[in-house]
């Protein structure tokens, strides 16, 4: 397959960049507007849990819940680096791209006092799926290559 147009880049990176503030904002209706209607998520490093074929209404239940990033206590910031870019056929392009998520949780509501902060650096594969003309997030398999405190603590009581 041809590599992807500048163009095509650029849609992908606006897609990228509406997940990664549709999580750290909170909004869920950001995020949805942003997805394929299933998507692939491996999340096996961090979870033990990987879709094939997840309904995206599931997926931004999963994310959106108290349980993960829907929690009020945490702050998070997902920044997306350098990568590159492969078109593996006329309606896909997968991204090899550097990830760093920084995760901040607080005792309460108010978010006045830290309890803890954990940070993730690594990478991911991310895909991206073009629907009638329209690029959209469709997968994502997140690698960890090393945390600064204590990860396991972000989403857990």
């Amino acid at each position: 397959m041809s590599p992807p147009t500048y163009e095509e880049i650029l849609s992908c990176q606006t897609v990228l960049f509406e997940w990664a503030e549709s999580y750290d904002s909170k909004d869920w209706q950001r995020l949805k507007a942003c997805l394929a209607p299933t998507l692939a998520v491996d999340y096996s490093a961090f979870i033990d849990k990987k879709w094939d074929a997840l309904p995206a209404d599931e997926f931004v239940g999963m994310v959106s819940s108290t349980h993960f990033l829907g929690n009020p206590t945490i702050r998070t910031q997902h920044l997306i680096g350098l990568g590159t870019w492969d078109k593996t056929s006329a309606d896909i392009i997968v991204a090899h791209l550097q990830l760093r998520v920084a995760h901040q949780k607080y005792t309460d509501e108010t978010l006045g006092t830290v309890q803890l902060t954990a940070n993730d650096h690594g990478t991911g594969v991310l895909t991206l799926k073009c629907i009638q003309g329209q690029w959209r997030f469709a997968g994502l398999v997140p690698r960890s290559r090393w945390s600064t405190g204590d990860m396991s603590k972000v989403f857990g009581p």
